[in-house]
């Protein structure tokens, strides 16, 4: 999950490391800047669903 708030979100071929989701667990939290995400690797999200949150994503590293 990603929650984009005040920006345009294009979701493609970018890294994206140390994120913290701090309001919702299971994915990013981005607020008032750009996001490019798809075939790129997020590393050092945290809470997400590999760690425990519900639902837990089967097979999920990261």
């Amino acid at each position: 999950m990603a929650t984009v708030f005040g920006s345009i979100a294009a979701l493609n071929r970018s890294v994206i490391a140390g994120n913290s989701a701090t309001k919702t667990a299971g994915g990013i939290f981005n607020l008032a800047s750009a996001t490019t995400l798809s075939g790129g690797v997020v590393g050092g999200n945290s809470p997400n669903n590999c760690t425990g949150s519900s639902p837990a994503v089967a097979d999920c590293t990261g």
